[in-house]
C-alpha cells in the first residue's frame, strides 16, 4: 500500500463528490474487505459484525457439504479446514472482534470433531496436527484476548476437543503439547 504524500491527500480531499461516490461504489463492487468495512463501519455499525458472522458461517456450510479432492477422507476434510481458515482469516481482518472470530472456529470445529473417531489418529498426521494447532489456537484466544466471561463459556466445548484429541490422536505430539484440560 502506497503512502500518501500531503500534495496527494490535499488532492483528494478536493475530490468532487460524484467521483469519490463513483469510486467507493466501483471499488465496494470489486473488493468484498472493502465491502465490508464499509458495511461494518458506515452502512450497519450496530450490527454489521453480526450480519458478517451469519454470513460467513453460512460460507463456512456451504463449504462442508462442497466435496474436495484426496485420497481419503481425512484429505478431504484436512484441505476443507485449510480453505476454512483462510476463510476465518478474511473474517478476522474485516471485524477484529476476537470473540466472533472464535464463534467462528468453534463453529468449524464442531464440524470436524462431530466424525472425530472415524478421522483423527487414522495415520494421516498432517490432519491431526492442523486440527491441534488450531484447537490450540483457539485456547491462546480465550485466556489472552478475551474475558473471562468467554472462558466460562467456552470450557466445556474446548474440553470436550481436547479429550477427543487425546483419545484418537494419543502419539501426535502436537496433541500432547496442548494442556489436558481448559482451566
Amino acid at each position: 500500500m502506497p503512502k500518501l504524500t500531503a500534495d496527494q491527500k490535499r488532492q483528494i480531499q478536493h475530490l468532487p463528490p460524484e467521483v469519490k461516490d463513483k469510486i467507493i461504489l466501483k471499488w465496494a463492487g470489486r473488493d468484498r474487505l472493502f465491502f465490508e468495512f464499509l458495511y461494518i463501519t458506515y452502512m450497519n455499525p450496530d450490527f454489521g459484525a453480526e450480519d458478517l458472522l451469519e454470513i460467513y458461517k453460512e460460507e463456512l456450510r456451504g463449504l462442508q457439504s462442497k466435496v474436495f479432492p484426496g485420497r481419503s477422507e481425512a484429505m478431504r476434510r484436512m484441505r476443507l479446514l485449510r480453505t476454512s481458515l483462510k476463510l476465518i482469516t478474511q473474517f478476522r481482518k474485516t471485524v477484529k472482534q476476537p470473540h466472533l472470530e472464535v464463534e467462528l472456529y468453534l463453529y468449524v470445529l464442531d464440524f470436524h470433531f462431530e466424525k472425530a473417531e472415524h478421522y483423527l489418529g487414522t495415520g494421516y498426521y498432517v490432519y491431526d496436527n492442523n486440527i491441534a494447532k488450531t484447537v490450540g489456537k483457539v485456547i491462546h484466544m480465550i485466556q489472552d484476548k478475551l474475558h473471562e466471561d468467554y472462558l466460562l463459556e467456552y470450557k466445556e466445548k474446548v474440553n470436550n476437543y481436547l479429550t477427543s484429541l487425546r483419545r484418537f490422536s494419543t502419539f501426535n505430539t502436537k496433541v500432547r503439547e496442548l494442556p489436558i484440560s481448559l482451566d
